[in-house]
């Protein structure tokens, strides 16, 4: 289970309090769903949705990494903060991660497109002759 599901597609995360609505990247050899990095404070935060790392149900971890901002290298001290390893929550409507960080607080609902696989039996036969 280190890999993103081969019937997911694609995927968009959807701010639950704004509504925003992003489309997640992937990179290659990567097994998960990036959300763009952004600046709050004097951090810049890196969400991942981490299909190496999934619940009982099957559901990817949300990650998180802070970085100076500028920088390509996360910030180790903060590994160990909460915020970075978010699980998913059952709501009254909808499942949620809520990732919360100092005054920071999103909530975000996953969205995934997954393929669709049908079997089909048919038999084919030669179409009748019409008279002309």
């Amino acid at each position: 289970m280190s890999e993103i599901p081969s019937g997911v597609v694609a995927a968009r995360v959807i701010d639950a309090d704004t509504g925003a609505a992003q489309v997640l990247k992937t990179k290659v050899g990567s097994h998960c769903h990036f959300v763009e990095r952004f600046l709050y404070g004097q951090y810049e935060i890196g969400l991942r949705f981490d299909w190496g790392d999934r619940d009982a149900n099957g559901d990817p971890m949300l990650d998180a990494d802070f970085y100076a901002p500028g920088s390509t290298k996360p910030i180790k001290s903060l590994r160990k903060h909460p915020a970075h390893h978010t699980g998913k929550t059952t709501g009254e409507f909808e499942a949620v991660y809520p990732f919360a960080f100092e005054d920071l607080r999103l909530d975000f609902v996953l969205c995934l497109t997954k393929e669709l696989a049908h079997t089909i039996d048919a038999i084919l036969v030669k179409a009748p002759q019409l008279p002309e």
